[in-house]
Order: C-alpha cells, then sequence, then structure tokens
C-alpha cells in the first residue's frame, strides 16, 4: 500500500522557478496534496549590500509577488497553497524549512538554472546543496 502524498514543498526564486512550481502544483493536483511555496531572501554573509533598506525592501516586494502569483496559479489548478517567506542563506535555509518539523513534507521540489556539470562541480549550486542535505525525496525541475 502506498501512502498517500499530503504535502509538498517548493522552492521560489523566481528564475527558473516556474517549473518547479508548475510540476508541484501537477502532483498536488493528482495527488491530492497541499503545496507550500517558499522563497529565501538572502540575507547571509555573501551579500554585499547587507543592511541596505532599499535593497530588502525592493527583495521583499519581489519576494511577495512571487508568492502571490504561485498562490494564483495554485487556486487555478484547485491547489491548496500555503506561502512562506524566509531570511537567510539560500541553501541552508531551504533545507532547514524543509526539516523544520512544523510541516511533515512528503517532497521538495526545486529548479536548477541548468548551468551544467562542468560549472556546477567548481562554482557548486543551491539546488546541489540542498540534494546532497535534504534528508526527504527532492525532485529536480530543470
Amino acid at each position: 500500500m502506498r501512502a498517500r502524498m499530503k504535502n509538498i514543498l517548493v522552492a521560489l526564486n523566481g528564475r527558473g522557478s516556474d517549473k518547479s512550481l508548475d510540476l508541484a502544483l501537477s502532483i498536488a493536483k493528482h495527488s491530492g496534496a497541499a503545496v507550500t511555496g517558499l522563497v529565501v531572501v538572502e540575507t547571509g554573509s555573501g551579500t554585499e549590500m547587507k543592511g541596505s533598506p532599499d535593497i530588502d525592501r525592493k527583495a521583499e516586494a519581489e519576494a511577495g509577488e512571487l508568492l502571490r502569483r504561485a498562490e494564483e496559479a495554485a487556486g487555478e489548478e484547485g491547489v491548496k497553497f500555503r506561502p512562506r517567506l524566509a531570511h537567510g542563506n539560500i541553501g541552508y535555509t531551504i533545507v532547514k524549512h524543509a526539516h523544520s518539523g512544523k510541516t511533515k513534507y512528503d517532497m521538495l521540489v526545486i529548479g536548477t538554472r541548468g548551468r551544467g556539470l562542468v560549472k556546477s562541480v567548481f562554482f557548486g549550486s543551491t539546488s546541489n546543496r540542498v540534494l546532497h542535505y535534504c534528508k526527504i525525496p527532492v525532485l529536480i525541475a530543470k
């Protein structure tokens, strides 16, 4: 007997996350699962403009708009959607949210920019880090 999928986490970043959202919504629609859309606003030590109120407000506004559009798309598909906004290092925060214990997620869907194997080996990528540290199944939409 297969366990029914109840909760899907989808990481949204605005660049190529349309595919990951579409995939998460399709799976949710066919399984009856709810989707949580997570946008992480980068605030890690690598952010050169950290602390600039203009940058922070702009990032917050873009994140809010991304979540609003995702919620609208979910509504069109008849899928329950929970928007989540977080701050921090993107890869770390996605994994932390996936393991938070507040909601038991059955799967994480994340997109990739498709930089290619050679570049990802040398530079790394958020999806690659998440794939290696996440303890729930990860589906990468390319």
